[in-house]
């Protein structure tokens, strides 16, 4: 049976863009990628097993919350109007301005209120957007990798093999491999190879990691494709190899 979400396109699109450029650190966006978000154990337990909601869930809520209080304390009276229109699209009600005795104390309401409602709300939507572009995983990952690397077996024995590298997880969940299949459309993500034959019967075809594990990869749902044999095995325990390719709609 199929399931299908009601999604604002409008913002949702707006708020992924945002957070690819943040992503891929483009310098003109308020918020860089925060690489204090990737400094504690909540990281760890989440990219330790390929579990959802993922990393990127979280990190799409974090940058919203950041985004929304830092754009109200530097520039409220311009923002606040939009922000008040936005969440009365998702139906939640307002009280108005003039029932507040200043305007800082309206703005921190706003933001009180948006940041308990609107992330839960936008970020699946924002996530099915990034997700669908291995690019943007792959980008998201070396990054996720570039903390890892720096943690040392005698702290975190409980998640690492050796200083940097996780415990690899060879367990895939059935919906992890529902969803890597729609978004490979059946095919490898590196030579395209047609896998669904494959697939169907449960034969060989590869769920890669797509930054190794031994160079900082985790078991994020992000951190996953589906590969022919051949591929995985040229792409080895070293290779971020990966690809942008997709199947359009009309030929």
């Amino acid at each position: 049976m199929s399931f299908f979400r009601k999604s604002n396109e409008e913002i949702v699109l707006r708020y992924a863009s945002g957070i690819q450029s943040e992503i891929y650190g483009e310098d003109h966006f308020l918020l860089e990628f925060d690489s204090s978000f990737f400094e504690d154990e909540f990281v760890l337990k989440k990219t330790f097993k390929p579990c959802m909601p993922s990393l990127l869930h979280a990190y799409i809520e974090h940058s919203l919350v950041l985004n929304t209080q830092e754009v109200l304390c530097e520039c409220g009276d311009v923002v606040r109007d939009d922000i008040a229109d936005e969440l009365r699209l998702f139906d939640i009600p307002l009280r108005e301005l003039n029932t507040f005795s200043d305007e800082d104390s309206y703005e921190r309401y706003l933001s009180a209120v948006y940041c308990e409602n609107v992330p839960k709300k936008l970020t699946p939507d924002i996530f099915e957007v990034l997700f669908n572009r291995r690019t943007i995983m792959k980008k998201f990952n070396e990054t996720i990798a570039s903390q890892i690397q720096k943690l040392s077996y005698a702290r975190w024995n409980e998640y690492l093999t050796s200083d940097g590298v996780m415990l690899r997880c060879s367990y895939w969940p059935e919906g992890l491999k529902r969803a890597l299949f729609r978004r490979e459309q059946g095919h490898c993500a590196i030579c395209l190879r047609d896998l669904r034959n494959l697939i169907a019967n449960d034969e060989a075809y590869q769920i890669d990691h797509i930054i190794p594990i031994k160079i900082g990869g985790s078991n994020d749902p992000t951190n996953f494709q589906i590969l022919c044999s051949e591929c995985n095995k040229t792409k080895g325990g070293n290779g971020t190899d990966t690809s942008s390719f997709y199947s359009p709609l009309f030929k």
